[in-house]
């Protein structure tokens, strides 16, 4: 069994009794790395108790078990691929995505005082999730953004969230923040049969809206109040979207 603690970046070993070798564990620091001109650049630690190899590189390991890479050619390469070869002959390979590149949502639609938390995609998917990413708003008057990438929504308006990675992997999207729901046409907090009769007797010009109540109405987004929008709030309201 071996015993170990992990310091910040650095594994350390604390002691061994009876190694099976089955695994061995390792830390990529920041859980990223780059590639740049064909060339990785890539930080972590393991335990120091077996030869290492990267991508059939032998890399030296410090006594505490760190290690620092920035000559090995992953060129056109999807993956790298850690190696450990023991006094034994035991051999254990683990096989760790190259991280292309990440995204967002092209959208997200709040309310004034929602909280949303950003889902970040990777490519491919099975990648390590980058940590201690930077994130920002465009106008944090709208939403602001915290380092875990939870939105907190403000005020009516528009805003761009940005996410960085350490490596230089960026992705953006548009957050809109809207004082009511989307065709809750009398301001009461919900969408119901209420605003679509409103909306039809409108498009029927029986009643006048104020401008608000146009802004609201308009469910799908046209710049009009008509009949696509009736039937998008039938359809809310119906569960049908």
């Amino acid at each position: 069994m071996v015993k170990h603690t992990i310091i910040g970046n650095i594994l350390r070993i604390s002691g061994i009794y009876g190694i099976n070798y089955k695994d061995i564990p390792y830390k990529i620091a920041d859980n990223e790395f780059s590639v740049e001109n064909g060339m990785l650049k890539l930080k972590g630690s393991t335990v120091n108790i077996a030869d290492f190899y990267i991508n059939g590189v032998k890399v030296d390991l410090l006594d505490d078990g760190r290690f620092y890479v920035d000559d090995i050619n992953v060129e056109n390469e999807d993956a790298i691929t850690l190696q450990w070869v023991t006094a034994f002959g035991n051999t254990i390979t683990k096989e760790i995505s190259i991280l292309k590149n990440i995204s967002l949502e092209n959208e997200y639609r709040l309310f004034i005082g929602d909280k949303e938390k950003l889902q970040i995609n990777l490519e491919p998917s099975q990648a390590l999730m980058p940590e201690n990413m930077v994130w920002s708003s465009s106008n944090p008057n709208v939403a602001t953004i915290d380092n875990e990438g939870n939105v907190d929504a403000q005020s009516i308006g528009e805003t761009t969230i940005t996410v960085t990675t350490k490596n230089g992997k960026t992705a953006t999207c548009k957050v809109i923040v809207r004082k009511y729901p989307v065709g809750d046409v009398n301001g009461d907090g919900r969408v119901n049969a209420g605003d679509y009769v409103a909306i039809l007797n409108y498009v029927r010009k029986k009643i006048v809206l104020t401008e608000e109540q146009l802004q609201r109405a308009d469910a799908n987004g046209d710049g009009k109040v008509n009949a696509g929008d009736y039937v998008t709030i039938l359809n809310i309201v119906r569960g049908k979207i």
